[in-house]
C-alpha cells in the first residue's frame, strides 16, 4: 500500500478505512503533481481489491490534467469492479470540473461524495 507521498507542492496521505483506502491530498493538484497521485492509485489499483476514496477539501488548485488522472483511475477501479470516490471537494476541485465539464461524468454518492457516472 502507499505511504504518505509528498512533494514540495502536494502532500498526499493514506488511511485504510476498513472497505475503502482514503487518500487525503493537501495543496496544488496540477500538471506539476498529477503524476503523484497517478501513481498512489496506480499502487492501489494493483496491490488491493478495495475501493478508493479521495478527500479533496484541501486542494487549493486544481487543472485538467489532474483530471484527467483521477477520471483514468475511476474508469480502471470500474472495471475492476470497484469504485473510485470524490469527498469533500474544495471549491477549486469543483470549479475545475465545471470549468472542463468532469462533472458531467461524475455522479453523487451519498453525501459529499461523487463517483463514476454510468
Amino acid at each position: 500500500m502507499p505511504s504518505t507521498r509528498s512533494h514540495r507542492l502536494l502532500f498526499i496521505g493514506y488511511d485504510n478505512g476498513g472497505d475503502a483506502h482514503l487518500l487525503r491530498l493537501r495543496g496544488l493538484l496540477d500538471l506539476r503533481t498529477a503524476g503523484l497521485l497517478a501513481a498512489a492509485l496506480g499502487e492501489l489499483e494493483r496491490a488491493s481489491a478495495f475501493d478508493v476514496v479521495l478527500d479533496l477539501d484541501a486542494v487549493t488548485s486544481c487543472d485538467g490534467t489532474a483530471l484527467a488522472v483521477i477520471l483514468g483511475g475511476a474508469r480502471r477501479l470500474e472495471r475492476a469492479g470497484r469504485r473510485l470516490q470524490i469527498a469533500a471537494a474544495s471549491d477549486a476541485v469543483s470549479a475545475a470540473m465545471a470549468k472542463t465539464r468532469t462533472a458531467k461524468h461524475l455522479s453523487l454518492d451519498g453525501p459529499g461524495r461523487l463517483a463514476l457516472a454510468a
